[in-house]
């Protein structure tokens, strides 16, 4: 243990392996990430598809409609946002306030 209490991280060891140790395709991982983590995936795959070697395309290409499917899955399981609902200001007259 650290002198922090905390017990030490084995960093060659990811999150992203099946129990055996292998690790997992690319498209096994979508599901698990963050949503940071799936826009930057999104943009990288989006830049790859555009300008990297031709293995990278192909790849990009495969990846993008599972990215987006999985984003817009995301999007639509987010909680509707309440409308809000404003009062206009009510202006009282001071003289027929005073009656």
């Amino acid at each position: 243990m650290f002198a922090t209490g905390r017990a030490p991280v084995d960093r060659n060891v990811s999150r992203f392996t099946h129990e055996e140790g292998h690790a997992l395709a690319i498209a096994d991982m979508i599901p698990a990430l963050t949503d940071a983590e799936l826009v930057n995936l999104n943009n990288n795959a989006r830049r790859l598809a555009e300008t990297g070697a031709p293995a990278q395309m192909a790849a990009a290409a495969q990846l993008l409609p599972q990215i987006e499917a999985e984003m817009a899955e995301r999007i639509a399981r987010r909680p509707a946002k309440p409308k809000v609902v404003r009062r206009k200001k009510v202006v009282v007259d001071a003289e027929a306030a005073a009656t």
